[in-house]
C-alpha cells in the first residue's frame, strides 16, 4: 500500500478552520507537522479523525506558543484525517499530514 504524504494541507494560514480531509486507506501511523512563524501568543492545531468524512473527533492537538516546527504522531488507524486550527491569536501556519505503516 502506498503511503499518504507528507502532504501540505494548510499553507500560510492566518485564521481558524479545517483542511481538506484525507483518506488514510487504513494505515496505522499518522503524523501532523505544524510549522509556525510570526508567533507571539499562538494557536491550537488539532489532528482530527473521521469514519465518514462529516463527523470529526480530536485525535490529539498541538498548542503552538513560539515559532518553529512541532509534531504529533499516533500509532492508530483512522479512516480519514484532517488538520484543524481550532483557536488562533496570531502567527502563520503551514501544516503537513502523513499516514504510513
Amino acid at each position: 500500500m502506498r503511503e499518504l504524504g507528507p502532504v501540505k494541507v494548510l499553507d500560510g494560514v492566518e485564521s481558524t478552520g479545517a483542511s481538506s480531509a484525507y483518506n488514510t486507506n487504513g494505515r496505522g501511523k499518522i503524523t501532523m507537522i505544524v510549522v509556525a512563524s510570526g508567533v507571539t501568543s499562538g494557536a491550537t492545531v488539532a489532528l482530527e479523525g473521521s469514519a465518514d468524512g462529516s463527523s470529526w473527533y480530536t485525535i490529539g492537538s498541538i498548542n503552538v506558543t513560539a515559532n518553529g516546527a512541532f509534531y504529533i504522531s499516533k500509532n492508530e488507524a483512522h479512516p480519514m484525517i484532517r488538520a484543524n486550527i481550532t483557536s488562533r491569536t496570531d502567527g502563520k501556519y503551514i501544516v503537513y499530514l502523513y499516514a504510513g505503516r
